[in-house]
């Protein structure tokens, strides 16, 4: 999927789409099945680790097998405090890219794959266009390729669905 699909795709509909539909939160439970699913995978779940610098809300390394969450309002490095929805949003994003990462080559290889058939309508569905090409600026500027772009753009309206029991499914259908 090429960034000017995207781009296209979210001009062709940018009159309909209005913003987020705002979801019911799903449970704390549900967010620790998502957080037991990974760590099932083989991969370490850091909450705060020393990584979280200002602007770092999380990551994963596929070769490092680790995937972290840099809470909002951390005190201090390792120490896990109350959850924000941000937070949950945070943890949702990058479970995704561990998914993304079960779809090609070998796990952990540090390679993505998308897992929608058709990420542009998931996106344009969850993120609407003003955040898409906010998310698509934001990573040109920063340099990345367009493909890199659309897996973050993927990532992002998966997180923005705000089903974590479906990515465990996901997780349990494409890592195993």
């Amino acid at each position: 999927m090429s960034i000017t699909k995207i781009v296209v795709a979210a001009v062709a509909v940018a009159v309909g789409c209005l913003g987020q539909a705002q979801a019911t939160p799903p449970s704390f439970e549900h967010h620790v099945q998502l957080m037991d699913a990974v760590k099932a995978t083989g991969i370490a779940l850091d909450i705060n680790p020393f990584e979280c610098t200002d602007g770092v809300e999380g990551f994963y390394t596929p070769t490092s097998k680790r995937l972290a969450v840099c809470q909002d309002h951390a005190t201090q490095q390792g120490i896990e405090v109350s959850w924000t929805l941000d937070d949950f949003n945070t943890l949702r994003h990058e479970a995704h890219h561990l998914v993304q990462g079960c779809m090609v080559g070998e796990n952990f290889d540090n390679k993505l794959g998308f897992v929608y058939g058709n990420p542009e309508t998931l996106v344009l569905n969850n993120l609407g266009y003003k955040q898409t090409m906010s998310v698509i600026r934001l990573y040109q500027r920063a340099g990345f390729s367009g493909v890199i772009i659309g897996l973050e753009l993927e990532a992002a309206a998966v997180a923005a669905m705000n089903n974590p029991l479906e990515q465990v499914q996901d997780i349990n259908r494409f890592c195993f």
